[in-house]
């Protein structure tokens, strides 16, 4: 029998590290930007047009954006976040001529991760509240979420982008 040929192992073993690291990022990020169109096409615009603050919480659990937000993105925000933070690490000390398009890449992810934090998870709750708000308030509120979670979308796809430049850069 004639042994099996094996590719031979790169020298700088960190280059192909590197590699996988940012492999795995794309991979996350690619499945969460995913998720978040769906979203946006899809369970989104159940609840967006809602006419009343007081029927509001109740469409939003019909359309599985509050049971999502509990079971589904808690787990993908655990996956990400420290892909975002090594890669963005890595990005940092990286030498080679993917290093512009990583910390892109990564750096776009950290912002988003951030704005999600800081602004769409609490925007949410709040709207679960919505029957204590003023009408005016809560459409305005909605309006604005709705419009900027395109802004979040396009602006991770962006940054995925970079993350598949990076990667084709050795």
């Amino acid at each position: 029998m004639r042994p099996e040929r094996r590719t031979p192992v790169p020298k700088n073993s960190s280059t192909s590290a590197e590699t996988r690291l940012l492999e795995a990022f794309l991979a996350a990020t690619g499945f969460a930007l995913g998720a978040g169109l769906f979203e946006i096409r899809v369970v989104i615009p159940q609840w967006a047009a809602v006419p009343t603050p007081k029927e509001l919480p109740a469409a939003m659990e019909r359309s599985g954006h509050v049971a999502s937000g509990k079971a589904f993105w808690p787990f993908v925000g655990a996956t990400v976040l420290p892909l975002t933070a090594a890669n963005l690490v890595a990005a940092l000390r990286c030498r080679g001529p993917r290093r512009p398009w990583w910390l892109a890449s990564s750096a776009t992810m950290a912002a988003t991760t951030v704005a999600t934090a800081t602004y769409y998870v609490p925007t949410l709750h709040r709207l679960m509240a919505a029957e204590e708000l003023p009408e005016e308030k809560v459409r305005a509120m909605v309006r604005w979420r709705v419009r900027l979670d395109y802004v979040r979308l396009a602006v991770g796809i962006g940054g995925w982008f970079a993350g598949l430049r990076a990667l084709s850069r050795s």
